[in-house]
């Protein structure tokens, strides 16, 4: 979150000063990480209810999972998140995916935001704004800064969409395991995939016997 809090600063006032952003257009921007921080707050407060409670304590029929980094005990624990410091299971597990899309989105419409500011753009359907030729942003040093940072944006946006995927694919299966999922993935896919995904079965196995001894 630090990241998207820097990010949306050097927009503030840097983008912004440069008067080529709507009113509306960073109203969006600041709304939508609004949201996202107040997902993420919801999100840790209700991890932090379950702070005294030891791991025999919960619902009827839920697993629950001791977290050493967190300390406490989390009902059907996924994993620990270290993107928003919290664990998250059955109790927040909306929540962070929502949190996640969100800020996909921000880093998303942050980066083209400051793209079309500091490079020329072209229109496309007589409405949306894409960055063509940004062969000058070098020449100060303050564009050189707002177009590092939508690069920046844009490589932190592509790791959380990957992460939303694969944690979707997850709750898609009901699992938690990634060799389940290549497993139950070989009998949708056409024959000539089951190699790859063997393959990806295969080292995730692999990784997981070498991590218990």
């Amino acid at each position: 979150m630090t990241s998207l809090t820097t990010l949306l600063l050097i927009f503030e006032f840097l983008v912004v000063p440069f008067l080529e952003i709507l009113i509306h257009e960073n109203v969006i921007l600041i709304l939508i990480v609004i949201v996202c921080f107040i997902c993420v707050r919801i999100s840790r407060a209700r991890t932090a209810r379950f702070q005294h409670l030891d791991s025999e304590v919960g619902d009827r029929g839920k697993t629950q999972n001791h977290c050493s980094l967190c300390n406490v005990t989390v009902p059907e624990k996924d994993y620990h998140c270290f993107w928003i410091d919290t664990c998250v299971g059955s109790h927040n597990r909306r929540l962070t995916l929502l949190a996640a899309a969100l800020a996909i989105i921000s880093l998303l419409y942050n980066a083209n935001l400051t793209l079309t500011t500091v490079c020329h753009p072209f229109v496309i359907y007589k409405t949306i704004l894409l960055p063509d030729d940004c062969s000058e942003v070098y020449e100060q040093f303050e564009y050189s800064l707002c177009f590092s940072a939508a690069v920046y944006s844009m490589c932190i946006a592509v790791l959380i969409t990957f992460l939303f995927i694969y944690r979707i694919l997850l709750i898609s299966f009901k699992t938690f395991r990634l060799d389940t999922i290549c497993i139950k993935l070989s009998a949708i896919v056409p024959t000539a995939c089951h190699h790859w995904i063997n393959r990806c079965c295969y080292r995730a196995s692999y990784q997981r016997t070498i991590e218990q001894y």
